[in-house]
């Protein structure tokens, strides 16, 4: 009975917070973030699946909102340590991601409208369950930024979780926001699993390959076509 009390007040918790976009966790409420994001959200395989399916060992990769590193460490068992950068805007994710992530990872506090590299520094971007904290007013921004550090023919993969809960609604990519340099290659849907039947629901993720127009060889293309 206590595990299905901790249970239930951890799908409600994690509900609630899933409702106030724009909040992030803090101090403890990070541990709780990385206990419900594995079981409700089988975010582990997701990661396995990114860093095996769509990275592999292709030059440098940053993530951006990378929460408490559930992404971040598998992303590590593919990239190497010095082509992997990590950044999330909560001080307190520092120290989880630090003491999850090989020495040699750099791990910084960035704001993603804002990020502290050169221009053309990464071939990949990795934004999972953090797209969601972007508004309208500041997609432009967003987007400029990616468009500014990924190298010619680099692309961001963007994942969002969709739970099959009436109340509780994912995001989906607004093509219109998306600079006319950029370009949507794949969109995937991967579900997840029901950990227990009939107290967790299933959701899905949709997860975005989306590449930039200038990689040797390739024209850009409208997606929309």
């Amino acid at each position: 009975m206590q595990q299905f009390k901790e249970l239930g007040e951890m799908v409600a918790n994690a509900a609630n917070w899933y409702g106030r976009r724009g909040e992030q966790y803090k101090g403890d409420q990070l541990t709780l973030y990385d206990k419900a994001a594995r079981l409700l959200t089988d975010r582990e395989d997701l990661g396995n699946h990114i860093a095996h399916n769509l990275i592999g060992q292709h030059g440098p990769v940053l993530e951006i909102a990378a929460g408490s590193g559930i992404i971040s460490r598998e992303l590590a068992q593919v990239v190497p340590a010095e082509q992997l950068t990590v950044t999330d805007l909560s001080q307190d994710a520092m120290i989880l991601l630090r003491e999850a992530l090989p020495p040699e990872t750099t791990v910084l506090r960035a704001d993603f409208l804002d990020l502290p590299f050169d221009d053309q520094s990464f071939q990949t971007i990795v934004c999972v369950g953090g797209y969601r904290y972007v508004s309208p007013e500041q997609s432009p921004q967003f987007w400029a930024e990616v468009d500014r550090v990924l190298m010619p023919g680099g692309r961001i993969i963007i994942a969002e979780f969709h739970p099959l809960i009436r109340r509780m609604s994912g995001l989906a990519i607004d093509e219109a926001d998306i600079p006319d340099n950029f370009s949507i290659r794949e969109v995937e849907t991967r579900m997840t699993h029901e950990q227990i039947t009939g107290v967790i629901p299933s959701g899905r993720y949709i997860l975005y390959s989306i590449e930039k127009a200038g990689g040797e060889g390739e024209t850009h293309e409208d997606s929309s076509t």
